[in-house]
């Protein structure tokens, strides 16, 4: 475009002549020239698009590779607080079972049932003595 001369210039910069360029075109293209700028100037864009989506998935893949190995640790902690909760119910359960053999349930139900008869009779005897009852109670089993 050195051999065409502007007609005009504004704040955009120079402006031609429409049948200039045209014609500027038209010999390009007879000589071959215009075709391989275009495919010049279009290698040049493929390349740097290539580079860019080059980038792009280096990128995706480093962060994925990031996900993944987040992934990993997780799923390691997870099974590691698993274990410790599961070993942590079993020594439970041995230890309530440990104190129902040692309590043996049985006994101390009619040990308690003993003691509230005990406390019954007792509070009979308080009653019967405040009466004046008891003295006589007893003086006659004598």
């Amino acid at each position: 475009m050195s051999w065409l001369k502007p007609v005009a210039v504004d704040k955009h910069g120079p402006m031609y002549d429409r049948q200039d360029v045209n014609d500027m075109v038209v010999k390009q293209i007879g000589v071959n020239d215009y075709f391989s700028m275009r495919v010049k100037k279009m290698t040049q864009d493929s390349e740097k698009a290539k580079e860019l989506v080059d980038q792009a998935t280096d990128n995706f893949d480093v962060a994925i590779e990031r996900m993944l190995k987040k992934n990993g640790m997780l799923e390691a902690e997870t099974k590691k607080t698993s274990g410790n909760l599961r070993a942590t119910a079993q020594k439970l359960s041995e230890g309530l079972t440990r104190i129902e053999r040692a309590a043996n349930f049985d006994r101390l139900e009619r040990y308690v049932e003993l003691l509230e008869r005990a406390e019954r009779a007792m509070s009979s005897l308080a009653e019967l003595e405040k009466s004046g009852k008891l003295e006589k109670i007893a003086a006659a089993v004598r």
